[in-house]
């Protein structure tokens, strides 16, 4: 009988060391009390449906029991064939965008981060000016160079003709 008992004294034991104490939701809930984060990913509400928490970002884990949700824009990708095993979120969109700050993103989801740490810094937001890249500053300075040597050279032309001389563009 003194074996049984110990025995099972020894696996209540075990038991209640291993397991992790859970986090009871509050019977009511006080919005006072909520962390306010800044959460360039968006925000989802919390398990006890109280409070907003940061949602996960591009690379983060996801679709495990205790994960929270991917942020705006966002998909919980698995690997193949093992949808119960840790996930990864990942952008909905893959291409490119360009950015009203002229900076090239490799997609919508990391251009939205960046936006929400701008304004979160009190800095003008970002928005989407185009899918695909930026045009590169250079390919900018080349049109804007090109049309003044070709405006240039027709105000040349113009005004030799009157003074008798001629310009051949070859």
């Amino acid at each position: 009988m003194q074996i049984f008992l110990y025995t099972a004294v020894l696996f209540y034991l075990k038991e209640s060391a291993s397991a992790e104490p859970k986090a009871t939701c509050p019977t009511r809930c006080d919005v006072s009390t909520c962390p306010s984060p800044s959460c360039p990913s968006g925000y989802v509400p919390d398990r006890c449906n109280c409070c907003l928490v940061c949602a996960q970002g591009e690379g983060e884990p996801c679709g495990r029991k205790d994960d929270l949700p991917c942020g705006d824009g966002l998909e919980c990708h698995h690997p193949a064939g093992k949808r119960l095993s840790k996930g990864l979120c990942q952008c909905k969109f893959s291409h490119e965008v360009c950015g009203s700050d002229g900076k090239t993103y490799s997609n919508v989801c990391h251009l939205k981060a960046t936006s929400r740490k701008a304004l979160q810094q009190g800095l003008p937001g970002i928005t989407q000016t185009q899918k695909g890249p930026c045009e590169t500053s250079i390919g900018t300075v080349y049109a804007l160079v090109t049309s003044f040597v070709i405006g240039f050279l027709a105000m040349l032309m113009i005004s030799g003709k009157d003074n008798g001389w001629t310009l051949v563009i070859s």
